[in-house]
């Protein structure tokens, strides 16, 4: 991968010019950079192409999705492509202030809310920006908490990292994150689709309001767990741990203490929600799966309504 100096230059495929300022991070692909753009303050993400498994697909679909436009405000979309440097290349996008946080953080209780209603504004926010997704025709494909960012104190999110978002019906080879991957993805190797999306919708959401995975109970618990394990567990064999006609999946006390503690005090309706999301039906049948406007019309209700647990 080319390395970028602070201070140099390069274009967008249009010819503007973007110099480039201190390195913000850096990751398996390439690095992000903060930079000048058009008088403004932006990041730039920066590839080499050596690390994408196919890097022209890759370039096409980027440049697609800059001229088709973000589906909503929550989405931290690509604004422009650069120009190719070598096997290097990147995209500009805004930069994130600090105020956000990573879902992955809020899980392990790294962050907390703010309040409850916090909470709901984040959940009503992430369903509402899929939907706005699913609607411009767009499949997220590996949606998961690494691409969900929060501000904890009042709920607002940012969904990130969307370079492998693709039109539907044209999948980048993505298969998605383990543990948020539908079943149908861990045993098939499926495609990803709005389906698949609506299993990782419910997963996060799931995981939002107890801190636990909805399909990890006592299967989880094994002397340890391998792949087998793993593709039974998410793949082959999902039972959701409150499944109301099955109890082998139970959650595991000093273990799954958010599913113990949390879900008897969750609005009946939200529990029905999740239970009807993880149905044996859901979990073997994509087409039987809760939807995102189903998700907003619940959490809009929960807003309503004040909930506050």
């Amino acid at each position: 991968m080319a390395n970028l100096s602070e201070g140099q230059e390069i274009k967008t495929k249009e010819s503007k010019t973007i110099v480039i300022g201190r390195k913000l991070g850096e990751g398996g692909q390439g690095a992000v950079y903060e930079v000048d753009y058009n008088g403004k303050k932006k990041a730039l993400k920066w590839y080499s192409g050596k690390k994408i498994t196919n890097p022209e697909k890759f370039y096409a679909n980027l440049e697609n999705n800059i001229k088709k436009g973000k589906p909503g405000e929550s989405f931290i979309w690509p604004e422009a492509i650069t120009e190719k440097l070598g096997d290097s290349f990147g995209y500009v996008m805004d930069l994130i202030t600090s105020e956000y946080k990573d879902l992955s953080r809020i899980i392990i209780g790294r962050e907390k809310f703010g309040s409850v209603g916090a909470m709901s504004n984040a959940s009503l926010q992430i369903a509402a920006a899929i939907y706005a997704l699913h609607n411009k025709g767009y499949v997220f494909q590996d949606l998961s908490d690494g691409n969900i960012l929060i501000n904890p104190q009042n709920g607002n999110v940012l969904i990130c990292d969307n370079d492998n978002v693709s039109a539907y019906g044209k999948a980048s080879g993505i298969a998605g994150k383990a543990r948020y991957m539908a079943p149908e993805i861990v045993t098939e190797g499926k495609d990803p689709d709005e389906q698949t999306d609506a299993f990782s919708l419910a997963v996060i959401l799931y995981f939002l309001w107890t801190n636990n995975h909805p399909l990890e109970g006592k299967a989880a618990c094994p002397p340890y767990m391998d792949a087998k394990a793993e593709r039974r567990i998410y793949g082959e064999s999902p039972v959701f741990v409150w499944d109301p006609s099955d109890n082998s999946n139970r959650p595991v006390q000093n273990i799954h203490m958010g599913s113990i503690n949390k879900w008897p005090i969750l609005p009946k309706y939200l529990q029905e929600a999740f239970i009807k999301a993880f149905s044996k039906e859901a979990l073997h049948d994509p087409q039987k799966r809760l939807q995102e406007r189903e998700w907003v019309k619940i959490f809009n209700r929960m807003i309503e309504e004040k909930f506050e647990g």
